[in-house]
Order: structure tokens, then C-alpha cells, then sequence
């Protein structure tokens, strides 16, 4: 299985069911129309490490009963850079609850201990047993069509170095983002007690626009100003 997909982009859909998107290897428990891999995710997953360029997890990591396992698993299977794309029920509302096969539970604050823009939920997380990093891209709460809270977290894997902006064009050394980001990252180190961690990931867009050409000063001051406007919330 592992030399099939050796020459192509490797797609991963964890507990697709029946339900397989287009593009993917379905992977579940059980065998099903769509489901290319039999294999019990709440052991090691049956893929080399750094083999994976994309998972899609939608209503599957709460069926599954260690929810660092789950992480180091799929942090552990996927290449640098590797996009995970999570969709799971919030103990926010009934969704995480009312099935009786689900056995682990999450909320938009679980993905916190397990992404570097968080050092010190992430530092925890490390001592608890995660072994790994990932970046998020996006995290948010949605309700759906049949009034269920859902959080979506959309990561990208780190390792080897990688810094807080792997997702981006960006190296970071940069010394004007430099200096911005260790502005954010001291003030939610040492807050962090008393108030919510302060994400990077509202600051993608500007970040951006500002590496595309770091001479704009349009785009500089936008970034300045963004930042200022996120600190002063917290």
C-alpha cells in the first residue's frame, strides 16, 4: 500500500464511512463502499512517518478514546507542511454528547495545547506525551443546519525546525516581523493565566500582504495596526 502511493500525492480521509470525498484514500474501522484501508485508528496508524500530504478528519477523532494518541498519530504520519483539515462536535453544545459512541470530547480550546501559536498550552501538551507541532490556520466554531456547534481546526504540520509561520511564504527572518511576533508571543506567555492565549492566525492575511512586498509601507502599517489592535483586546 505504502509503494502505491509513493509517486502521487498521498490524501488521507479518516472515518470516511461511505461517504469517501473525491481525491482521497477512505481509511475507517470498518470495511464499507469507499473505504480503501481497514485499520483501527486508536492504535498506530498503518502509514510510514512523514508519508501524508493532506488528512481530512470530519466526525471522527471523538470516536477515538486518546486524544493525544490521535494527535501524535496524525502529526507523527504526515510530511512537513502536511495540511490536516478537523471537524468535530464542541462540548460547546449537545453535538459532542448525544451519540453514545462518542468517547473522547473537544472544544475551539483543545487545539490549543497542540499548536505553536499557544507556547504555553503547547508546552504542557508536550509534557502530557505530544510529541509534535502543528500550526493553526484556522480555528472556529460553526452551527450547523441542524443546530449541532462544530469546531473546525485547520492545522498545518510542523517539524524539523519549521517555524511559527510554515504555512506562509515566510522565513521569519524577517526582523521587523521578528520583533512583532516576539510582542504577541511574550504578552500571551505572560498572560496566560488570567486571560485566553492570543492566536496567530488572525494576523495570516497581513502577513501575507506584507511578504509579498515588504517595501509597501501601506501593508506594513496594516500589519503594525492589526497587531495593536489585537493586543489591546487582550
Amino acid at each position: 500500500m505504502q509503494s502505491y502511493y509513493a509517486t502521487r500525492k498521498l490524501r488521507l480521509d479518516l472515518g470516511c464511512g461511505g461517504s469517501r470525498s473525491q481525491g482521497f484514500v477512505g481509511v475507517d474501522c470498518y470495511p464499507a463502499p469507499g473505504v480503501d484501508i481497514v485499520a483501527d485508528l486508536t492504535r498506530t496508524f498503518p502509514f510510514s512517518d512523514s508519508s501524508v500530504d493532506q488528512i481530512k478528519a470530519y466526525n471522527i477523532i471523538e470516536h477515538l478514546p486518546d486524544r493525544i494518541h490521535t494527535m501524535n498519530e496524525i502529526w507523527r504520519v504526515c510530511k512537513p507542511g502536511a495540511i490536516v483539515d478537523i471537524l468535530v462536535p464542541s462540548t460547546d453544545g449537545r453535538g459532542a454528547f448525544q451519540d453514545p459512541t462518542h468517547i473522547s470530547f473537544w472544544n475551539i480550546n483543545s487545539f490549543l495545547y497542540y499548536c505553536i501559536e499557544f507556547p504555553p498550552y503547547l508546552s504542557l501538551c508536550h509534557q502530557y506525551g505530544f510529541q509534535g507541532t502543528f500550526q493553526a490556520t484556522r480555528l472556529e466554531q460553526v452551527l450547523s443546519p441542524g443546530e449541532i456547534i462544530y469546531v473546525i481546526a485547520q492545522l498545518v504540520v510542523v517539524k524539523q525546525g519549521q517555524g511559527i509561520n510554515a504555512a506562509l511564504p515566510l522565513t521569519c527572518n524577517d526582523a521587523f516581523i521578528q520583533d512583532l511576533y516576539q510582542q504577541y508571543a511574550q504578552l500571551s506567555a505572560t498572560q496566560h493565566q488570567q486571560r485566553p492565549m492570543i492566536p496567530l492566525h488572525p494576523l495570516l492575511p497581513c502577513l501575507e500582504d506584507y511578504w509579498k512586498n515588504p517595501l509597501n509601507l501601506g501593508a506594513r502599517e496594516t500589519l503594525k495596526k492589526r497587531v495593536s489592535e489585537l493586543l489591546s483586546y487582550f
